[in-house]
C-alpha cells in the first residue's frame, strides 16, 4: 500500500475489515432503518479540543457515508483522561457492550482493545508501526479484526531534529520526550534518533517522563545544559499534557519540535505532523 504525503504528514491506510454488521431495527422504526452502534473510547478528558475535535471529525466522516449519530448510529463515547484504570476497564465494558465497530483513537486505547476482543472490529488512527507491534499481519493486508490509519514512522524524527538544528543551528544537545508506557514503539524511535543526531553533530538525549512531575523536573535539568532542545514524541501522553510540556519549554528557552498542530496553537515553537 502506497504512502501518501500530505501537508508534511505522512499517511498509509490499511484496507478495510469487511462486513460490518448492524444491529437489528428497532420496534415500531418508521421506516425500518439499519442501526450501527460504534464505541469510541477517547484518551482525552471530555473538555479536551482536541478529543473534540476528532469525534467531531470521526461523526463528519460518518455522515458523508450516510451515517448520523441519533438517526442511525448509536454512539458510545467514553472519555478516559489519561487514567490507565479507566482505559482498561471502559475497553472492558465496551467489549461487554458488543458494539458493531470500535474507533480506537492512539495505540494506548487500542493495546487495551486487542487484549479484550478478537471478534469486534477495531478500526485505529495514530498508531505507530502497527505491523511491527503485530496488531495487523501487512499494511495490504492486516487480517484479524484490526485495521486503520497510521500517520507516523519512526524515520520521522530524522525530520524533526533536521526542522530544530534548521531553527537552532547552535544546538548540541537534542532530547526527546515520551512516556514509554503508553508509546509502546518508543525504543525504535531512539534507534533512528541516535543514528540522525550522529549526522547532525548533536548529542541524543532520551527524557523518559511517566507523569507530570517528572516532565518538569526532566525539562528543568535540560535546561541547564546550554545549547539544549527537545523533540516531543507522538504518544497519547505527551498529547495530554502538550499544554505543561509548551509552558515549561518557554521560561527554560528550549527550542523544541512537536508533533501535533494543537501544541503550536498552545505556543510552541513549531510543529510537523498532524
Amino acid at each position: 500500500m502506497s504512502a501518501a504525503c500530505q501537508a508534511g504528514r505522512r499517511h498509509r491506510a490499511l484496507e478495510p475489515t469487511p462486513n460490518v454488521a448492524a444491529l437489528p431495527c428497532m420496534a415500531h422504526a418508521q421506516p425500518c432503518e439499519r442501526l450501527l452502534h460504534i464505541g469510541v473510547p477517547m484518551p482525552f478528558d471530555a473538555q479536551d479540543a482536541f478529543g473534540q475535535q476528532i469525534v467531531g471529525t470521526l461523526y463528519e466522516g460518518l455522515r458523508q457515508q450516510g451515517w448520523e449519530v441519533g438517526r442511525n448510529i448509536v454512539s458510545d463515547v467514553r472519555w478516559i483522561g489519561g487514567d490507565e484504570e479507566r482505559r482498561r476497564t471502559y475497553a472492558a465494558d465496551l467489549v461487554r457492550a458488543s458494539p458493531n465497530v470500535i474507533f480506537a483513537c492512539f495505540l494506548a486505547q487500542l493495546s487495551a482493545l486487542s487484549r479484550e476482543t478478537k471478534q469486534i472490529p477495531i478500526v485505529f488512527v495514530g498508531v505507530t508501526d502497527p505491523v511491527g507491534l503485530g496488531y495487523v499481519a501487512s499494511y495490504a493486508r492486516p487480517g484479524g479484526n484490526i485495521t486503520g490509519f497510521t500517520f507516523f514512522e519512526q524515520a520521522m524524527v530524522g525530520k524533526w531534529l533536521e526542522i530544530l538544528k534548521a531553527i537552532a543551528p547552535s544546538l548540541t544537545r537534542v532530547a526527546v520526550i515520551v512516556n514509554p508506557d503508553t508509546q509502546i514503539s518508543y525504543k525504535l524511535y531512539l534507534e533512528k534518533f541516535a543514528v540522525a543526531a550522529s549526522g547532525f553533530n548533536v548529542e541524543p538525549v532520551p527524557l523518559l517522563v511517566h507523569n507530570t512531575d517528572e516532565i518538569r523536573s526532566a525539562l528543568a535539568a535540560l535546561a541547564k545544559s546550554p545549547n539544549s532542545g527537545f523533540i516531543v514524541l507522538p504518544d497519547t501522553f505527551t498529547v495530554l499534557h502538550h499544554e505543561l510540556i509548551v509552558a515549561l519549554a518557554a521560561p527554560h528557552r528550549l527550542p523544541a519540535v512537536y508533533h501535533f498542530s494543537q501544541a503550536a496553537k498552545a505556543g510552541g515553537l513549531v510543529f510537523y505532523g498532524n
